[in-house]
């Protein structure tokens, strides 16, 4: 007890919740901190709750670190998610890997909502799975499915769904090890029109560069419900799967939507200034990032709720 005490404090001396976690220096204490970890700790792997929701993590993981150690994880997505996310919703979470964020989703919603979590890989499955075990929630339904611009079955794929800490971040670097599989592709149209949904308010997407396809797959979807969009874009990520983060702007814009970040100092969703200065940003950037997405103006919307 006195041990994990003392790395929490240690840590969060190092860093902040207002701070880049991909950030250089961030990644070298982070490190550090980590091998440091792995000499006083003999069990990585554990069970804890965080945010009255328990899960099953691994200090190995990047994800996991960051969530048991800062108690929150994707920080912009997590405060963006309590801004936009009420009871009753239903809410798609499209690469939901262990469940870090479904099961925000599913206490935000409630009992009258519902939360689908679609994951296609077997090991990030078999780890949404167990946390779903771990908890009593009765409003979400796991898929393990690949969602995309086109329906085929039995595809063998080799995606990456473990980001370890002496790893590479990017999702495609050749030096890391990636999960082969054999996985159901399915539109999001011809998924919700079989299942018979008539109800979509927010879809969170991070599929580490297939966003496009994602998006081909549900136009209807999008102009049907105009559901608001979690959205990672990583012109980078996009590139090695022969797509354009700028063609994934102008669909989204196309469709009506708008392009806003989330400003943690604020609390406050801010909207880009214009189209182009938004383009101009995520090239810059290059790198992937989170971004709030709605055909509403959300403007107005302010102090989050973080029941974190």
């Amino acid at each position: 007890m006195l041990k994990t005490l003392m790395t929490k404090l240690i840590y969060r001396a190092h860093t902040s919740r207002y701070f880049p976690f991909r950030n250089g220096v961030t990644q070298v204490v982070l490190i550090l901190f980590y091998r440091g970890l792995k000499l006083i700790r003999k069990k990585m792997t554990f069970i804890t709750t965080v945010g009255e929701i328990t899960y099953e993590v691994d200090l190995h993981e990047k994800m996991d670190f960051q969530l048991y150690f800062l108690g929150i994880y994707e920080q912009e997505v997590t405060w963006a998610t309590d801004l936009l996310c009420r009871e009753g919703m239903t809410v798609l979470d499209i690469g939901a890997n262990a469940g870090f964020h479904t099961f925000r989703f599913a206490r935000l919603v409630g009992s009258e909502g519902k939360v689908i979590a679609f994951e296609p890989m077997a090991n990030a499955f078999a780890r949404l799975n167990r946390n779903m075990v771990l908890n009593s929630y009765n409003n979400i339904i796991l898929e393990k499915l690949a969602i995309s611009n086109e329906s085929k079955r039995n595809q063998v794929v080799d995606f990456r769904t473990s980001w370890l800490l002496d790893q590479p971040s990017f999702p495609q670097a050749d030096n890391v090890a990636r999960e082969k599989d054999v996985v159901d592709f399915i539109t999001l149209d011809e998924y919700l029109r079989e299942k018979q949904y008539n109800k979509v308010d927010l879809i969170k997407i991070d599929v580490d560069g297939y966003e496009l396809k994602v998006i081909q797959g549900a136009i209807e979807t999008l102009k049907l419900h105009k559901p608001f969009l979690l959205l990672e874009i990583g012109p980078k990520s996009m590139e090695t799967v022969e797509d354009k983060a700028t063609d994934l702007v102008s669909q989204l814009s196309d469709l009506g939507y708008e392009f806003y970040w989330y400003s943690p100092s604020k609390r406050k969703i801010k909207k880009y200034p214009s189209l182009d200065y938004f383009i101009e940003s995520i090239l810059y950037e290059g790198e992937s990032t989170n971004y709030v997405l709605s055909v509403k103006d959300l403007s107005a919307v302010h102090e989050s709720k973080c029941i974190s």
